[in-house]
């Protein structure tokens, strides 16, 4: 949410409002569109609240290890202090759906655990997710994220690992908003 706070307040989201929402999060009467970026920081802070989330920007993951019968997710903060946290399960939803990237040294036939992309992830497989760690932040990351907050226990934790630059496209054609299209590339 730090990035989203140093953009301009009032420029208006490119994804429609409908499409800019997390779960449980509600239209209101008379509301727009598209969220001045404003509008959404304050929708997301009120989540974060109302769903005990805690967020941590500009850390760095840097190892995933197994650790008994979990992983061991060690990451570095701006200031240079390291700090882990132990997640029952990770998932990586890095890439487009149809194009999964992995960080250059995983050798995903050499590891000894179960590993998975947001991909062939299924409810049944983060049913027992009481800590759970996500890396993406695209849409597949979105919806591994949206189940888990639907079957999830009271006191389970999840962490979302985002590093990505914003991109710019166009976002309408011949009168249709792009976000509607984006299964298209799929």
């Amino acid at each position: 949410m730090s990035a989203l706070r140093r953009v301009d307040p009032e420029m208006r989201l490119l994804s429609p409002t409908a499409l800019s929402l997390l779960p449980d999060m509600q239209r209101r009467v008379n509301e727009p569109s598209y969220l001045p970026f404003n509008d959404l920081v304050k929708e997301l802070e009120l989540y974060t609240q109302q769903h005990h989330i805690e967020v941590v920007s500009g850390a760095t993951v840097v190892s995933v290890v197994r650790s008994g019968d979990g992983f061991k997710v060690s990451y570095q903060t701006n200031d240079g202090s390291e700090h882990s946290i132990a997640a029952t399960h990770v998932i990586n939803a890095t890439g487009i759906i149809s194009h999964p990237q992995l960080p250059e040294s995983f050798r995903p036939d050499e590891v000894s655990f179960r590993w998975l992309h947001s991909l062939n992830t299924r409810s049944s497989d983060i049913a027992n997710s009481r800590k759970l760690l996500v890396i993406g932040a695209g849409a597949s990351a979105a919806e591994v994220l949206e189940r888990w907050l639907e079957i999830r226990r009271p006191g389970d934790t999840v962490w979302l690992s985002v590093r990505s630059s914003l991109r710019c496209v166009p976002h309408w054609i011949f009168g249709l908003d792009l976000h509607y299209l984006g299964w298209l590339p799929e």
